[in-house]
């Protein structure tokens, strides 16, 4: 459910110890009640309370739909490139299909995205982002930005 993280927890009905609930709209976060306080520091996770003021543990991030449909928007226009036509719809449904496959790649084959809007040049109003990728066992990673206006769409490595 949309809303703030106590909305969600009610509304799914996770204020429990032991229950969680997931939040997906533009960020995404999730929130576990917590049976007892971390052993140690996870900055990764913040502690929150349910509405009945239980402990709760939240992790979040910032990107979450936006980038999705940034990565939908590229597809169907590769597609269009190639000559082919494509649905939203279908290409939603085989992304998650491919995500949850037993085929899917546990790290995405270390490909990580992230926002790049105050990168030099980035267009001013566009949604830019960066995508890096491992290359084999080392950590170098080359970057390739995206950047989407409503109008228009500029690429540049």
């Amino acid at each position: 459910p949309e809303g703030d993280a106590g909305t969600g927890m009610v509304a799914t009905n996770s204020v429990r110890r032991r229950t969680g609930n997931v939040s997906a709209g533009t960020s995404i976060f999730a929130t576990v009640v917590l049976e007892h306080k971390l052993s140690t520091l996870r900055p990764e996770v913040d502690l929150v309370t349910t509405p009945a003021g239980d402990l709760a543990g939240m992790s979040h991030a910032n990107n979450f739909t936006s980038d999705l449909n940034a990565w939908i928007n590229l597809f169907r226009e590769f597609a269009q490139l190639n000559g082919g036509s494509v649905s939203d719809a279908d290409l939603y449904g085989e992304l998650f299909r491919s995500a949850i496959s037993e085929q899917a790649d546990p790290d995405a084959g270390g490909m990580l995205a992230y926002p790049a809007n105050s990168w030099p040049g980035s267009p001013k109003g566009a949604r830019c982002s960066c995508v890096s990728r491992r290359r084999g066992s080392t950590s170098q990673t080359s970057c390739a930005r995206s950047c989407s206006a409503r109008s228009r769409r500029s690429r540049s490595a």
